[in-house]
């Protein structure tokens, strides 16, 4: 089983100019910990997680944290450091890699361009399904 086989699409994507306010909204309505951020030919320069988006409010404004996310942008809370999986890698190759580098979620490109995620959720339920 390939990557290709298990990651998931459609599924939410961040722009670099998309507001923190939007990355919120969009995180509650995906029920996601994790969205990747994509520049103009949809290659992934960075992904934004609940965590970014709380230590760098709070880092911003300590405990007054509501007005700090005003004027912020992907850009600005995104983790640069992504670490991508390709769509023919093996499910093994992305499990370990996932559990290597603590991953919740795993892009998933085809030749550097975005074309899904996979989840530990989706790794769980696989193994669900084989048991």
């Amino acid at each position: 089983m390939k990557a290709s086989d298990l990651m998931s699409e459609p599924f939410a994507i961040l722009e670099q100019d998309t507001p923190v306010e939007d990355i919120i909204h969009q995180m509650s309505r995906s029920r996601t910990t994790s969205l990747p951020v994509v520049d103009a030919r949809q290659r992934v320069i960075g992904m934004v997680s609940q965590r970014d988006v709380f230590a760098r409010s709070y880092a911003l404004a300590g405990h007054e944290q509501d007005d700090a996310l005003l004027g912020l942008y992907a850009t600005d809370v995104m983790n640069p450091d992504v670490i991508c999986v390709e769509d023919n890698q093996a499910i093994s190759d992305v499990a370990w890699v996932m559990v290597q580098y603590n991953l919740d979620i795993a892009p998933v490109v085809h030749q550097g361009t975005l074309v899904g995620i996979i989840s530990r959720g989706d790794l769980i339920r696989l193994i669900g399904w084989a048991m």
